[in-house]
């Protein structure tokens, strides 16, 4: 699906919470037949491959600079 965005939200992505927000994510990923999408954190910045699909963590402050 061209020109779509996925991102989700989380404060921090931890060790703890990482599971639930990556399986959310992927389900959406699936659903849209995505390749990729983002997890808007506070100040994390990262890239995961994700059962094949990637996604990529940035801080708020970085979506638009």
């Amino acid at each position: 699906m061209k020109g779509v965005l996925l991102v989700q939200v989380c404060y921090e992505l931890t060790h703890d919470n990482r599971e639930r927000e990556f399986s959310g994510l992927n389900s959406a990923i699936d659903e849209l037949n995505l390749q990729k999408a983002t997890i808007v954190t506070f100040n994390q910045i990262d890239s995961y491959i994700y059962k094949g699909k990637t996604v990529n963590i940035v801080p708020f402050y970085k979506l638009y600079s």
